[in-house]
């Protein structure tokens, strides 16, 4: 019996330190307008590291923060194509099931120095983890369109991994930045926050913001989306009315 709760107290007393800190953290903009002159913007995320609630010792140790930007996620194919009889066809697709349509991991140093590659795995830190939940499966085949669907989500600057985003400006306080493209897409996003100390997860944290269009485009999209109708009406009456003031200025 004492040798169990000797053992029980041990336990205790490792688990201990990595429950003495949090995570206070926010972002510089919980809102991102998007106009007719929106050229991207730049996100700013900063937090410190504290000590729990009721605690009054300063958490010690030396720590590595990881950060995972989410925008919103949708179904999307990946097809194969090849040349048959002198014509292009699609010869195979795999979907992938809400796939992120913005996917940035931030840091503080290279993921392979901060943990192990099974928790990088398991926090989803990798575009492949990305891929194999987005599919339920792990395969060659899956492995080549997932590879190829993150390609082309990098080319646009949706997809990308920065290791030296993250910088510590005295031991506690850090703050980082990310860029959103100008076609980024509108929607809630996530920040996922990850406190590293000796290559364990000691404290986490999710904050979000949220991308929006703005002004008369938004009346538009908005009308577009809710009053389909009335929309396409607009759309055609425009339309007409361009055409017939062309042919009036243009007549001979």
């Amino acid at each position: 019996m004492r040798g169990a709760v000797l053992g029980v107290m041990v336990t205790l007393a490792l688990v201990q330190p990595a429950l003495g800190q949090r995570l206070v953290a926010s972002t510089s903009d919980p809102e991102v307008s998007i106009d007719s002159t929106f050229a991207g913007e730049k996100i700013t995320l900063f937090g410190a590291i504290e000590p729990e609630i009721g605690e009054t010792e300063a958490p010690s140790g030396t720590y590595d923060i990881v950060i995972a930007i989410e925008g919103p996620s949708a179904d999307r194919v990946a097809r194969r194509k090849a040349r048959t009889f002198g014509i292009w066809l699609n010869l195979e697709q795999v979907v992938f099931r809400n796939f992120p349509s913005f996917y940035w991991i931030i840091a503080s140093a290279p993921l392979d120095q901060i943990t192990d590659p099974g928790t990088i795995v398991e926090e989803r830190l990798s575009f492949q983890a990305q891929s194999i939940l987005a599919t339920g499966a792990e395969d060659p085949t899956i492995e080549m369109f997932g590879g190829e669907l993150v390609r082309l989500m990098q080319t646009r600057g949706l997809f990308g991994v920065d290791d030296r985003a993250v910088m510590f400006m005295s031991d506690r306080f850090y703050t980082a930045r990310v860029d959103l493209p100008a076609f980024v897409p509108n929607g809630s996003y996530t920040a996922r926050t990850l406190l590293f100390r000796d290559g364990a997860i000691v404290a986490r944290r999710a904050d979000s913001f949220s991308v929006r269009t703005a002004g008369i485009e938004r009346f538009v999209a908005d009308t577009a989306r809710n009053q389909s109708l009335a929309y396409g009406l607009v759309c055609v009456g425009l339309a007409l009315s361009t055409g017939w003031l062309g042919g009036l200025v243009f007549r001979r």
